[in-house]
């Protein structure tokens, strides 16, 4: 995947679920085979821990790719 494209939706929900359960970012990065830092720039992109939710990061990676 290229560097700035925001995760697939699959993805953005396992990283939601990792994070409701206080799970560590780098535990979650290990779970999407993906590099640590890409899960803090995602929560950033979407507002948030507190905001981030899978269907509502999903409609803003969307609006945001168009």
């Amino acid at each position: 995947m290229a560097h700035g494209k925001p995760l697939p939706f699959d993805e953005r929900d396992i990283m939601s679920r990792g994070i409701a359960r206080e799970v560590s970012h780098r535990c979650i990065a290990a779970e999407l085979g993906r590099h640590p830092s890409v899960i803090p720039r995602e929560i950033a992109r979407n507002g948030g821990n507190e905001l981030l939710r899978a269907p509502n990061a999903f409609g803003v990676g969307v609006g945001a790719s168009r």
